[in-house]
């Protein structure tokens, strides 16, 4: 019996489409498809012989890195899924869908899973700012807002001062790896601002949060079966200007993570505590990560945030995470190395401490690779 990995990267649209009334699921494009797939390909980390993995369009084999010794999994379209040999189902995040095929399981243990409504629920913003919002870790300026009329009286009574640059950016409910960000100003265009009413009927509430400058993103990620999350993961992002998640960094047998110092971490691990008990209060069980970031406010004193978001389902921290654990019993890493995980969209050349996961093509130069590297080599200590 197998294993069945249903790489539903693109899980938050369909929890959109669930509990928002007005939301219209599109079609992404091509392109982003093509590479959301290939970045599925990474939950091999996780499988063993006879495992099945299945990704939203057709997988490009002849990208995937083999990795010695390591089980080459088998390949499948969501489409195609038949559960004839399945026994235990994990996906990258709990949707309906997901959610049939575990009641179609002979064995299923439904008890002990989150029903697709309730992961809709808690990764939407709104569960977070709620949990922001009853904790001391409120972002100054922070505000669900529900209308055009609303961020107007927002900004006029000082909602961005908190930016160094008045900026403010406006965060859709599901928006995995900075995806669909409105970043404004003072002065709002009107292209802009037919921009934001269409998302306020579509959402119905935005986040609002200055925009900072930030200095570093964290990451802590954690398995949730009691109220006490177990902490799994401590790690680095590495981010966009624009917020857009670009790969991340781990000490494989380390506390905390590189570069994020102790009175930070001593924060973060209040943040994970805090999201773990509200999200077990909700019935959601299984994976979680909370995000944090260090920022530099108005005054230009460095702050630290370190409750900037909870997504509740799988992350490329816990993939890291087992990628160094797989590496590591292969012989591959010490205990003591950092594992840096790197996604590119752009052409580059691998260096001889890299590991590649996923090949570039003539036709597109995106790629995956990990790299191997010791504390001397990470610039930011």
């Amino acid at each position: 019996m197998s294993t069945l990995f249903v790489a539903n990267l693109n899980c938050e649209s369909q929890m959109a489409q669930l509990i928002l009334p007005h939301y219209s699921q599109r079609t992404l494009p091509a392109k982003l498809m093509r590479r959301l797939t290939l970045s599925a390909s990474l939950l091999r980390a996780f499988a063993q012989e006879r495992d099945i993995i299945a990704t939203e369009t057709p997988l490009e084999t002849d990208r995937i890195a083999p990795i010695a010794k390591m089980p080459f999994p088998q390949w499948i379209e969501t489409k195609d899924i038949s559960l004839s040999s399945v026994k235990n189902i994990v996906s990258w995040g709990e949707t309906s869908f997901v959610e049939k095929l575990r009641s179609s399981l002979l064995e299923s243990d439904q008890a002990s899973l989150s029903s697709a409504q309730v992961a809709a629920q808690v990764n939407h913003r709104a569960f977070a700012f709620q949990v922001i919002q009853e904790s001391p870790f409120l972002l100054s300026g922070a505000r669900l807002l529900s209308s055009f009329r609303e961020l107007e009286n927002h900004l006029a009574t000082g909602g961005a001062n908190a930016s160094p640059t008045q900026c403010w950016v406006l965060k859709k409910p599901f928006s995995a790896a900075g995806r669909g960000h409105i970043i404004g100003g003072q002065d709002i265009s009107v292209p802009l601002k037919k921009q934001i009413e269409r998302s306020f009927f579509q959402y119905q509430r935005l986040l609002f949060e200055p925009w900072m400058s930030r200095e570093a993103d964290f990451a802590c990620s954690a398995l949730l079966s009691s109220p006490t999350p177990q902490v799994l993961s401590w790690h680095r992002l590495e981010n966009s200007s624009q917020g857009q998640f670009l790969g991340a960094t781990l000490a494989f047998e380390s506390e905390t993570a590189p570069g994020l110092y102790p009175e930070e971490r001593d924060l973060l691990d209040r943040a994970i505590h805090e999201a773990g008990k509200a999200l077990y209060k909700m019935g959601y069980r299984g994976a979680f990560t909370v995000d944090a970031w260090r920022y530099r406010d108005s005054s230009g004193a460095i702050r630290f945030h370190p409750l900037g978001e909870i997504n509740a389902r799988l992350s490329f921290g816990l993939v890291l995470k087992k990628w160094a654990s797989r590496l590591y019993e292969l012989g591959r890493i010490d205990s003591s190395d950092f594992l840096r995980l790197v996604i590119s969209s752009s052409s580059e050349n691998f260096s001889k401490s890299s590991i590649p996961l996923v090949f570039p093509t003539s036709d597109d130069p995106f790629s995956i690779h990990l790299e191997v590297l010791t504390k001397k080599d990470l610039h930011f200590f």
